[in-house]
Parts: C-alpha cells; sequence; structure tokens
C-alpha cells in the first residue's frame, strides 16, 4: 500500500523526534545522575543543586538564541544538499556559539552566582554546597554549545540513531564516574559536591569526543576542518540571531520565573525545598522530552524546506501534535500510580516526598499544552520564523 506524502512527513517527525527527545532526555539525566548521588550526601545537597541548576539554565538560554536560530540554516543546507555551504555555516555557527559562550554565558553565570550569595538568605549548608559545584559546572556552559551543535548535524543528517547511541554511552559513563568522584571510591579523589560537577563535564565532553569521532566516520564531508577560524560571517550571524532570539528570550522569561520560585521556595522548611528541587530535576526531564520533540519537528521541516518540498508539513504537523498531546496525557493521567516511587528514589523524608510528588503530578498536566506548543516552536524554528513563539509565549 502507498503512504501518502503527509504520513511519510509524519513519519519523519515521529522518527527524528524519538531519537531526539531520548537524546534530550539522557543528556537532562546527567542532572538526574547528580542528584541521585549528591543527595545520598544529606540534607541541603537537592535545594543546593535547585539554585544551582536554575541558574545555569539561565545563562544556557543565550545559548538558545543561537541554538534555536541554526536549527532552520543547518537542517535547510543539509536539505539542499550542498555541503560546502553546510560544512562553512556548520564552522560559523560553532564559531558564534563559542563567542556567545565566552562573552556572554560564563560571565553571566558568575554574576547572578555571586548576586545570589549576597541577596539571598540561605541556609549555610546549603550556600557552601552551591560554591562547590558552580565551582565547577561553569565549564558545562562552553562545552555543551559545541556538542550540541554537532548533534543536531547528525540529526539533520539523518544519523539520529547515532546521536542517541552517542547519549546513552555518555550517560552510562557518568553514571559509573560520578560516584566514584563524589565518594573517593576505588582510590578516586573524594570530592563531594563538586564530584558531581566533575562527573557532568566529562560525561559532556565524552559525548563531545563521540561526536567528532562519529561524524569523521559516516559524514566526514560534514566536519568543518580548518586550523584557524575562519573571518566571521556577519550577515550569516545576523540572521541566526534574528531567528533565534524569539525563543533564547522566551527561554530567559521561564528562567527568570524559575529563579522567583526557587528564591520563593528557600524560605520554607529544608524538607519542602529539597522535596521542591527534586521534583523540579524530575519534571525538567520531563521537558527535555519537549526539546526533542521540537529540534525533530524542526529538522524535518528544514529538510522539506530546503528540498523544496513543503507541501506536505501542514497536514503532518497536525497529526504529529494530535499523537504527542495523546502520549503526554498518557503520562499525565498514569502519575499517580508511579511518581511517589520515584521520588523516593531520591529522597527519603516523607514531607519532602510528598512535596515533590504533588508538584510533579500538577505539573505533568500542565506540560500536555506544553508538549503541543514544541511541535509549533520546532516548525516554526524549521521555517526560520520564530517570531510568532515570542508573541504566544509573552502573551501565556
Amino acid at each position: 500500500m502507498k503512504i501518502s506524502a503527509p504520513v511519510r512527513c509524519f513519519q519523519a517527525m515521529a522518527k527524528a523526534s524519538g531519537f531526539a527527545s531520548i537524546g534530550y532526555v539522557v543528556d537532562y539525566t546527567f542532572q538526574l545522575v547528580d542528584m541521585f548521588w549528591l543527595a545520598k550526601l544529606g540534607p541541603a545537597v537537592p535545594t543546593a543543586l535547585t539554585i544551582i541548576s536554575v541558574y545555569l539554565f539561565f545563562s544556557l538560554a543565550l545559548n538558545e538564541i543561537v541554538g534555536s536560530g541554526s536549527v532552520s540554516v543547518i537542517s535547510q543546507t543539509i536539505g539542499s544538499r550542498d555541503v560546502t555551504a553546510a560544512r562553512r555555516k556548520i564552522l560559523q555557527v560553532l564559531q558564534l556559539k563559542l563567542g556567545f559562550a565566552l562573552g556572554l554565558m560564563v560571565p553571566l553565570f558568575v554574576i547572578v552566582i555571586n548576586l545570589d550569595a549576597v541577596l539571598v538568605s540561605k541556609n549555610i549548608d546549603v550556600q557552601t554546597h552551591v560554591w562547590a559545584y558552580a565551582g565547577v559546572i561553569w565549564a558545562s556552559l562552553i562545552v555543551i554549545p559545541v556538542y550540541t551543535t554537532l548533534l543536531t548535524v547528525m540529526r539533520s543528517a539523518n544519523l539520529g540513531g547515532m546521536a542517541t547511541t552517542i547519549s546513552l554511552v555518555a550517560l552510562v559513563a557518568n553514571f559509573g564516574i560520578t560516584p566514584l568522584l563524589v565518594f573517593g571510591w576505588l582510590g578516586a579523589p573524594e570530592l563531594g559536591v563538586a564530584g558531581g560537577a566533575m562527573g557532568a563535564v566529562i560525561a559532556q565532553l565524552i559525548t563531545l569526543g563521540l561526536s567528532v569521532i562519529c561524524l569523521n566516520r559516516y559524514r566526514p564531508d560534514l566536519l568543518p576542518r580548518v586550523m584557524r577560524l575562519p573571518k566571521p560571517d556577519w550577515k550569516l550571524h545576523r540572521k541566526i540571531i534574528d531567528i533565534g532570539w524569539p525563543v533564547g528570550f522566551t527561554l530567559l522569561i521561564f528562567q527568570v520565573e524559575a529563579i522567583i520560585l526557587v528564591a520563593c521556595i528557600n524560605s520554607y522548611p529544608l524538607a519542602q525545598s529539597d522535596g521542591f528541587g527534586v521534583g523540579l530535576r524530575l519534571i525538567a526531564a520531563v521537558f527535555s522530552i519537549n526539546v526533542g520533540v521540537a529540534v525533530g519537528a524542526g529538522v524535518i521541516t528544514g529538510n522539506y524546506i530546503g528540498g523544496g518540498n513543503a507541501g506536505p508539513l501542514k497536514k503532518a504537523t497536525v497529526m504529529f501534535m494530535a499523537g504527542v498531546a495523546l502520549v503526554s496525557a498518557v503520562i499525565a493521567l498514569s502519575a499517580e500510580y508511579w511518581t511517589r516511587i520515584l521520588v523516593s528514589q531520591f529522597v527519603q523524608d516523607p514531607v519532602a516526598i510528598s512535596f515533590a510528588t504533588t508538584f510533579l503530578q500538577f505539573a505533568l498536566v500542565a506540560n500536555i499544552a506544553f508538549a503541543c506548543s514544541h511541535v509549533l516552536i520546532g516548525v516554526f524554528e524549521g521555517r526560520g520564523t520564530t517570531k510568532p513563539i515570542l508573541m504566544s509565549m509573552v502573551a501565556s
């Protein structure tokens, strides 16, 4: 039986989003590995990790200005099969991302961490853990922009399965390395909270290295090979930023809301703030699935437009959104049966477990709409038109 063009497009979106979602969940699971092992150090650690997370993702929102804008640029160029142009644009994206990381993201992270220490009153143990973790995790702000670009290239070049495998290998390595560095097992240095951050950075470096190896083996024509950075293409840089700033600005708004919420939670008893920290990290793992959905939809949209075949996209997008809504609803409706069991793997205090479980169950209901919106975000990114995203998110 012949499959219609919209159905083929829908299948391509589902496949790309499935691989991307697994990859993003695995990438985010680095944060859950931290929480799993570090929470065993005692109370106050989950709260400290939550504080660090909101400031880290606040800084990473700037990366999405380039990351979001580069999805359409990379996917459309690869879709057009112009390898020379694709390689040149990939290198320009890497150059722009590194500029953002070194010039904006790292300085911003350092500033907000120090402002938090001065302006926000908190338990002394919490603050000590914040300093220890932040002193290492800042390196992620340089590594993440590079390897996420290479993974976008792989997904655009139909290597999504390989990208997911790389993420899984890095996750296994992270789960094994982190306890060695946290507790000093097998003769490793006992670094405590800082060991969790170092385990995450090492896993990210593994992801970067494997991405380079994979591209060099399967698509060497797309891997930039230069000994020095080329002259910046300011026209392309402006185009990428023009496409990506609405998404980046929207994420900044979300992270400011998260920072305010975390600041309020800090005034609660430690058990409740620890529970909130666990719940927030778990729901963020679910939200990372949405990012994968957006990336998959964006990459396929860009490929189809770049290949001059935009016709099936409208029907395929509607079908894909319906499928995403159904899956999200099933997850939310089943939450009562598994959330408490999951939360209890991270904390043992009954108050913390109850607080985290309640937060997680309500957040999963809200995620149904959030997941559907990410389908549209991905489609707009793939088309290179993101201002509607900004207008809708600001209105909400």
